[in-house]
């Protein structure tokens, strides 16, 4: 494969330019016409949204955590990026074969009683295929890409070479271009290790043990490898597959929102890229967690942290909200402009004033949070961003579900 290379790094590099080129001249001409920033970032979105899906796999992935990352990109931006759909054609099921010959030194039939070799889900880095177990039992099984590996060691290595030429334009290198790619590199190649994924499974499942409401696939252990992971087929619906009835989806909502909470400010261990399409409902109202590759491990500062924006929030005290944002989303880190943060903190503070806790809108409120904040400091604290982003996605979700709910005050006990 080694041949296809260089070719494809030109056309990376072809890309890049062509895309740079085109969305520079396209923006310009949004700016000069005074469009709204809002459209001149979408627009900008559409564009990467477009790159990232010609080049697949790496960039896709990429693609996908610059979404979850508010602390990277601009939520007009984040939500063009949100359409990344890695859906791509399947691979031959004579390399799922193989890959299991491979990594279990048997062929499937004498590993499963059945195994459809048509897959029920096919993305860039991996597919999935139905099964059953000896014992009756209806598996997942999630396969990597043959390849796939030297495809990503490729785009990494070019990603690092433009990220080091980014770094010299001063504008950017406050960014840290190099860093970025870095973080990006780690997540990927975990993503790449499915055992990864099966310890995260294995932790989720026994933070949520006493949570009812709640739980993740169970793993089938012996088919599980760095390049197979094998689960209980969840036999469910997606949460906005179907109208649930007002009574159940308020259930849902008030789950889905403690479960988040549970995770941010109890456990440590956050869902990096908890969208309603890795969530089912099962038994009436249960949730299941699925696609467990990436997460955020959270510090006892950010939990603390976020507890005391929180209070000073509540208090409205502006001195004590700007010293919490510094020490949970920016390493104590001081701001650029102190006196433009705390005029801009009070204007933010005074906005949601007459508003009840409990009518307060969280995830709204810690992203304008971290829509103020960015002018001040260079890079916000990507687990901070993350657990923001959780937050709000899961409370987007239950407004979705639920619009009369109060989350706020379901989370207060």
């Amino acid at each position: 494969m080694w041949w296809r290379l260089p070719a494809r790094a030109g056309a990376i590099i072809l890309l890049s330019f062509t895309f740079s080129l085109v969305g520079g001249l396209h923006w310009l001409g949004l700016w000069l016409a005074a469009r709204p920033r809002a459209t001149r970032q979408a627009t900008i979105g559409n564009y990467l949204l477009i790159f990232c899906r010609l080049l697949g796999a790496t960039f896709v992935k990429v693609g996908q955590i610059i979404a979850t990352r508010a602390d990277l990109a601009s939520e007009p931006l984040r939500a063009r990026l949100q359409l990344l759909q890695d859906r791509v054609g399947p691979y031959p099921y004579a390399q799922v074969r193989q890959a299991l010959l491979h990594e279990f030194g048997r062929p499937p039939e004498q590993l499963l009683r059945e195994l459809d070799p048509y897959p029920v889900a096919s993305a860039s880095v991996a597919q999935v295929h139905r099964g059953r177990l000896e014992d009756g039992r209806n598996v997942a099984l999630k396969v990597l890409r043959p390849g796939i590996e030297t495809v990503v060691r490729s785009d990494l290595a070019l990603m690092r070479l433009l990220a080091r030429l980014v770094a010299w334009i001063p504008t950017y290198r406050a960014l840290s271009p190099r860093q970025t790619v870095d973080a990006f590199a780690e997540a990927i190649w975990q993503q790449l290790d499915l055992r990864v994924e099966a310890a995260n499974n294995r932790t989720f499942a026994e933070n949520f043990s006493d949570e009812a409401g709640v739980g993740v696939p169970q793993l089938v252990d012996e088919l599980c490898s760095r390049r197979v992971l094998c689960m209980a087929f969840v036999e469910g619906d997606k949460v906005f597959d179907r109208a649930w009835p007002a009574e159940q989806a308020a259930r849902i909502a008030r789950t889905g929102f403690r479960m988040v909470l549970k995770m941010v400010f109890v456990d440590g261990l956050v869902h990096a890229d908890l969208h309603p399409g890795n969530m089912f409902v099962v038994d009436q109202g249960r949730l299941i967690l699925v696609d467990m590759g990436l997460v955020v491990r959270l510090a006892e500062r950010h939990r603390q942290g976020m507890l005391k924006l929180l209070a000073a929030w509540t208090a409205g005290d502006v001195e004590r909200l700007c010293d919490a944002i510094s020490q949970v989303a920016f390493y104590g880190q001081q701001p650029f402009d102190p006196d433009r943060l705390r005029r801009e903190m009070a204007s933010l503070v005074e906005r949601f004033r007459d508003l009840a806790l409990a009518e307060i809108q969280i995830g709204e409120l810690l992203a304008d949070l971290i829509r103020l904040v960015r002018k001040q400091w260079p890079r916000i604290d990507p687990a901070f961003a993350m657990m923001a982003l959780a937050i709000g996605v899961m409370e987007g979700v239950g407004k979705q579900l639920a619009p009369d709910l109060r989350l706020a005050e379901e989370a207060l006990p």
